[in-house]
């Protein structure tokens, strides 16, 4: 973190009692406190992430530019890195530039997001503006997958032609139309198919009742429930 004040010490790099203050200051604001007297080579790919950042915050610079910095972590550390980015741009008021792959932690952490597409062409704002004007859904359209603004994630195009409608709690919903989804099934309302599911309960005790031309079935887990409607739908698999 100390190597952050090169630009402000002579030959000699030796640090005066003000750059020591900003480089505590880093490491305070980074959370690096239990991490102080470890070569950082024992140090995991997350945590060694960290102190590459509280090195560039020791720069005191209003501006941070970071190159993919979630690159090569699992994901509780992509989420970390990110959630500490945004902590630091809001309590230091600098500027922090990052490029990165992670579209739904941008779409979650990022004041302001610029896109661009296989033509080169650039497409600035906030997250929210261009979800809703359409911009992420024209960026990323592909004959595979798109972008879906409901629900701020990537749908995959294997509909099989099988509509679904389903209703009922709104997290096990959630849940029940991604699995679905992936089975093939695009989700309609019920006038628009015969195939109906309730999913009943909240906080993971789940029930799902499929209605289907005057049939009723109950399933107790989601594995049921994908198992019921493969032998209902075998084409769907």
């Amino acid at each position: 973190v100390s190597f952050g004040r090169s630009p402000y010490t002579g030959w000699l790099g030796s640090l005066r009692e003000k750059d020591e203050q900003v480089v505590r200051w880093a490491i305070e604001a980074t959370g690096l406190e239990p991490l102080v007297h470890r070569d950082i080579s024992t140090l995991s790919d997350g945590e060694r992430q960290k102190a590459m950042i509280a090195r560039a915050l020791a720069q005191d610079t209003e501006l941070i530019l970071l190159d993919e910095p979630t690159a090569h972590l699992d994901l509780p550390n992509r989420v970390e890195i990110m959630r500490l980015l945004r902590k630091l741009a809001r309590e230091t008021r600098k500027g922090i530039l990052l490029s990165t792959h992670e579209l739904d932690l941008a779409l979650k952490a990022g004041d302001r997001i610029w896109l661009i597409n296989n033509k080169r062409e650039l497409f600035a704002g906030i997250p929210e503006d261009l979800v809703l004007n359409g911009t992420f859904e024209a960026v990323f359209e592909r004959d595979s997958f798109d972008f879906d603004r409901s629900t701020g994630s990537f749908n995959l195009h294997e509909s099989n032609g099988k509509k679904v409608a389903m209703e009922g709690d709104t997290v096990g919903v959630f849940w029940t139309r991604r699995a679905l989804e992936r089975e093939g099934f695009k989700t309609v309302s019920s006038e628009h198919t015969d195939l109906l599911i309730e999913v009943e309960g909240e906080q993971g005790d789940y029930t799902w009742i499929i209605s289907s031309t005057g049939n009723e079935y109950r399933c107790d887990s989601m594995g049921d429930l994908i198992k019921k409607i493969r032998k209902k739908y075998p084409d769907s698999v």
